[in-house]
């Protein structure tokens, strides 16, 4: 559960330190908060249950049986693909941004596995990155509106926030992957050297 949490803080982290970066530059204003118990339930359970769902699906199954027969170099880029068009049917999906920035999503989740071998770590991330995004900061997700905690008016540039489909057809998600991807980094280059050490 190490990685899962870790993977989860990362990508919540990664989101409020954008949050930020948009608030000062005045793109998107706090108009009010709800403050639901249902709610905050509600989205912990549908976001748990969407990050474990895609990722065993994703990473779990098509990433491996692509890898065994195709090696990890291709296996990442066809599932990758493969979890974009999966985004293709949601609002504003079928846009070039919007494949892209889940396509590179998918990339740095197929990467938290390679390195762990272990599906925890991208659950985590995906997990944060939804709940982040949507229930928390009240951003689309992959083009759905989600209850959300924090009211927001936004008026910032489509390249930054996206458009239907939201920030993950924005810059915004580049900038939140890179975050993550540096993250990972650090954090497989610690968990080698207690290998290591040990």
């Amino acid at each position: 559960m190490t990685d899962f949490a870790f993977g989860a803080l990362t990508a919540i982290s990664a989101m409020g330190v954008l949050f930020l970066i948009t608030c000062a530059f005045g793109w998107v204003k706090i108009t009010g908060f709800v403050l639901n118990a249902g709610i905050i339930i509600e989205s912990l359970i549908l976001m748990a249950a969407i990050a474990v769902f895609e990722e065993v699906v994703s990473r779990g199954y098509i990433l491996q049986t692509l890898r065994s027969g195709y090696g990890t170099a291709a296996a990442v880029i066809i599932n990758s693909a493969i979890f974009a068009s999966l985004h293709f049917s949601n609002a504003g999906g079928r846009s070039l941004a919007a494949l892209s920035g889940i396509f590179a999503a998918g990339i740095v989740l197929s990467y938290a596995y390679i390195t762990t071998k272990r599906l925890w770590l991208p659950i985590g991330i995906h997990f944060g990155w939804n709940l982040a995004l949507g229930p928390i900061f009240g951003f689309r997700v992959s083009g759905n509106d989600l209850p959300s905690l924090i009211q927001l008016h936004s008026n910032g540039p489509t390249w930054w926030l996206g458009g239907k489909f939201g920030p993950e057809s924005g810059l915004w998600a580049i900038a939140a992957l890179i975050l993550i991807a540096i993250a990972l980094h650090r954090y497989n280059a610690s968990s080698a050297a207690q290998d290591s050490s040990s």
